[in-house]
């Protein structure tokens, strides 16, 4: 936690220092502190640091599994020049986890597709819509309310009738994203959206 702490105060050498620890510690028996470290390294972009994140997305424990792509995701969100390429490299580990046997693995991949704006991701998360979880289902609406796009109206509209309040809420924000201003639907898409939307 000290070292998470101080790496955005430090110049470059201390940095690197710091990093070198972090990825040790990312190697700890402890899961908890595996867990903090690897959080840590998301805050450092280093090629040596990418290659161990990816590594730890399949690493035994979930929460480490969790923070390693939480790690990936910030990556790829970052100001650098080489982030829409280190988006391009996680996507598919994105992807895989939606199908991870740990409910919170699946719901930190829906959030993470959401939050890097994937539009390639709709359709796996619409499917996630249909998850016995309701808390993956949220989390797949949530992120929908970002990436969602006229392709996958017929999927939103199908979730409408989810059994969580929480979810339905955040389908009509899907929608709203989908449709935009309306100009790319339908007048078959827009009569069922309407009609959906006044039932």
């Amino acid at each position: 936690n000290w070292s998470v702490e101080l790496l955005p105060a430090v110049e470059a050498a201390h940095k690197h220092l710091l990093t070198h620890v972090l990825l040790r510690l990312s190697h700890d028996s402890a899961v908890e502190v595996q867990r903090a470290a690897v959080l840590g390294l998301g805050r450092v972009n280093e090629s040596a640091v990418g290659e161990r994140l990816r590594r730890l997305v399949h690493a035994d424990a979930p929460a480490v599994r969790t923070a390693a792509l939480h790690a990936l995701a910030r990556h790829a969100r970052g100001p650098e020049a080489d982030a829409p390429a280190r988006r391009k490299q996680i996507m598919p580990l994105l992807q895989q986890a939606l199908d991870d046997p740990a409910l919170e693995v699946v719901v930190e991949a829906a959030e993470d597709l959401g939050a890097l704006g994937a539009l390639e991701a709709g359709p796996v998360l619409t499917g996630l819509l249909r998850h016995s979880s309701v808390t993956v289902r949220q989390a797949a609406a949530q992120a929908l309310e970002r990436v969602a796009e006229p392709s996958v109206l017929p999927g939103l509209l199908n979730a409408l009738d989810d059994p969580c309040a929480t979810v339905r809420f955040n389908l009509v924000g899907a929608l709203a994203h989908a449709a935009g201003d309306g100009a790319s639907l339908s007048e078959e898409q827009r009569k069922r959206l309407l009609a959906r939307l006044d039932a």
